[in-house]
């Protein structure tokens, strides 16, 4: 099980999770599925030294999974065509084609509501 580290600011009152929430040790705190039902569980979870999710359960890895294949697929068809020492330029414009361009393309401008 990879586990990647949770931001604490986004769990938040109410939410039902994607995810399933983890201590250090790999340890369940809430379950996918679940919702944040007061104030005192959020806190609760807060409190933690660190929040960690699986990566594959993570918006985060996904788009790093999603990112690594299409850099793959690039870099790959650059080396069939014998260009192994020149930049993959084509990689720039099919992230930004794809659903993890079109995610960051919405919040380009946007700043945390803590900054």
């Amino acid at each position: 099980m990879d586990l990647i580290e949770l931001r604490k600011e986004k769990l938040i009152l109410g939410m039902s999770l994607n995810f399933t929430l983890r201590d250090e040790k790999g340890i369940i705190l809430l379950a996918k599925g679940n919702k944040i039902a007061s104030s005192h569980q959020l806190e609760s979870i807060r409190s933690r030294g660190k929040i960690f999710v699986e990566i594959d359960e993570s918006e985060e890895g996904v788009r790093v999974m999603m990112s690594g294949i299409i850099a793959a697929e690039h870099v790959g068809a650059a080396l069939a065509a014998g260009r192994a020492n020149d930049e993959v330029a084509s990689y720039e414009a099919a992230w930004r084609g794809s659903e993890i361009g079109r995610d960051l393309w919405r919040v380009r401008n946007a700043k945390p509501l803590w900054s």
